[in-house]
């Protein structure tokens, strides 16, 4: 028996192999300064607010300050970037020879930088953590005004928020990567996507907008009118009387259920993101699963929160 010329490439890698790049992955990810920087400023600013022992009390329905995931937009940035880069170091006029001598295709070599994301989601878990911790201490924060007030502490559920927005970011930034060969776009991307769920937070607890987005909070915000009816005062947990927000009472409650199905529709995001970089990554039968199974549980969380959102109805009208 005889061969010709090198050794054929394997059209499938074991997922050991798999694992191991991923672990190679990790690695180059955790000794990133830039995503420490981001972690840094990121449990600076979610921390020292709390650390007196005290809660500030949430002036508005938007007001994040009793969110778990406050401030998480510098570590969400730095994932987002860190991510871009690290898919991008296989250039076509440089590097990208030297990665296609390896018994990996470019698909596994995807999947193993995909699984990097558990790095930047395990820093977010631990800012979430604290400031769960921190929150409990000061048993909550005081929302509503006039006699419509509540004090909300943090849940279990709302922890995981945090570091599955962050994952899903980097995810983001892997997949834009695989689409987009550019580092400046990549970056310029990922600030855009840090600045508007992290910076204009009154946008996300609206609809249709809080339905689709990859942060938000478990309190859902309706507008009950010019006037409270008294039927309405013990049905949520605080009301908001007009001001700056709005021109009527705006009722606040926190609805676990909702938050849930946000919690599935950032995980289908997720898990499509991966998908559309896997397919930009070399052809493979499990990448098209991998995205129509992420799209699928996409549209059903969002679907989800549609039908159990009161307001949601009211916006989209009678269904």
């Amino acid at each position: 028996m005889t061969t010709t010329g090198a050794t054929a490439r394997p059209t499938a890698v074991e997922p050991r192999t798999v694992a191991g790049l991923a672990r190679l992955e990790m690695r180059y990810t955790s000794r990133s300064p830039l995503l420490w920087l981001g972690a840094v400023v990121t449990a600076l600013l979610s921390w020292q607010p709390l650390l007196d022992g005290t809660a500030e009390p949430a002036t508005a329905p938007e007001d994040p300050s009793f969110r778990l995931d406050l401030a998480l937009g510098p570590l969400a940035l730095a994932a987002s970037v860190v991510a871009d880069w690290a898919a991008l170091r296989e250039r076509p006029t440089t590097t990208e020879e030297l990665f296609g001598t390896t018994s990996a295709r470019r698909w596994e070599r995807t999947a193993g930088l995909l699984g990097a994301a558990a790095v930047p989601a395990l820093l977010a878990a631990v800012v979430t953590g604290v400031r769960f911790v921190l929150l409990l201490r000061t048993d909550g924060v005081p929302i509503g005004a006039g006699p419509w007030t509540a004090t909300l502490a943090p849940t279990p559920v709302e922890a995981l928020g945090g570091p599955l927005a962050v994952g899903c970011v980097f995810v983001a930034g892997v997949a834009f990567a695989r689409v987009v060969r550019s580092r400046t776009l990549g970056a310029v991307v990922g600030f855009l996507g840090y600045a508007l769920p992290f910076v204009v937070p009154a946008l996300w607890v609206s609809a249709p907008f809080a339905f689709f987005a990859v942060s938000r909070t478990a309190a859902s915000a309706t507008d009950l009118g010019p006037a409270v009816s008294p039927g309405e005062e013990g049905r949520w947990s605080a009301i908001y009387p007009p001001g700056d927000f709005a021109t009527s009472y705006v009722a606040i409650d926190r609805d676990l259920g909702l938050y849930a199905a946000h919690l599935v529709a950032v995980g289908g995001i997720a898990l499509a993101l991966a998908g559309l970089a896997l397919v930009r990554s070399g052809q493979d039968s499990r990448s098209r699963a991998i995205l129509l199974g992420g799209v699928a549980m996409a549209v059903a969380g969002i679907v989800t929160q549609l039908l159990l959102h009161e307001g949601a109805r009211q916006w989209l009208g009678p269904v």
